[in-house]
């Protein structure tokens, strides 16, 4: 009936392995249409960044990744005459881990380094990391998720899109290292603009916030021990 099923088809690719659950319909000649799962192991970033163009286009950062991925993932897609996805009507979901991780010379992390004034935080080792995401509507959304930089916690969640636009926010806990005024402050960020020319800024309010708070709860701390008050009281 113009359909095939695939079940448990395995290809080495993309320097790991996938497994692939689905089927791909002709049903309607001129939007064939493919809907599956795909268990993925020990992927290249580099590798699939440049033997897909869908990575190109919806995650252009795995260019500059250093390290393997493994995961899985559902996708449903109308296919053109060359059987790549349009990526325009592409569904999906899946969640990326990865170890040992490291990158250099993506523009977004040069500019967070600049914005917390810690230039080694442009080449980035991230020992584990876990990404899950839902691809909707021409863009890739990521749920909330965790980069520690040595002492440093990144967290962001998002939007990247095919117009390569990029709509995150962020947090990056600052460690008392850093010279803040209280012992683990925290930066928030507003990430915008597109991969090649991103815009991030930091926001001074919550730092002020911030750092009246501090210094309030010490004040009220060392009266307290002045007192003779135990902390609970």
């Amino acid at each position: 009936d113009g359909k095939v099923d695939m079940k448990n088809l395995s290809m080495n690719t993309m320097g790991g392995n996938v497994v692939m659950n689905g089927y791909y319909s002709t049903a309607d000649v001129k939007k064939p249409e493919m809907n599956a799962g795909f268990k993925l192991n020990g992927l290249s970033f580099a590798q699939t960044y440049k033997e897909l163009d869908m990575v190109q286009q919806l995650a252009p950062i795995f260019e500059n990744l250093k390290g393997n991925f493994s995961g899985s993932m559902k996708i449903q897609t109308i296919l053109d005459a060359a059987m790549s996805p349009v990526l325009e009507t592409m569904q999906g979901n899946g969640s990326l881990s990865t170890k040992d991780l490291s990158l250099s010379g993506v523009k977004v992390i040069d500019q967070i380094a600049e914005a917390v004034n810690k230039p080694d935080l442009k080449e980035m080792k991230v020992k584990d990391m876990t990404l899950d995401f839902i691809i909707k509507d021409g863009r890739v959304e990521t749920k909330p998720f965790d980069i520690q930089m040595g002492d440093y916690n990144l967290n962001l969640s998002g939007s990247t899109g095919l117009d390569q636009t990029i709509d995150y926010t962020g947090k990056i806990k600052l460690p008392a290292s850093a010279g803040n005024i209280s012992k683990l402050m925290t930066l928030d960020l507003r990430i915008g603009g597109s991969f090649t020319s991103p815009k991030v800024s930091v926001d001074t309010k919550s730092m002020a916030n911030q750092a009246v708070e501090a210094v309030a709860d010490e004040a009220i701390s060392k009266l307290g021990q002045k007192l003779g008050l135990d902390s609970a009281a």
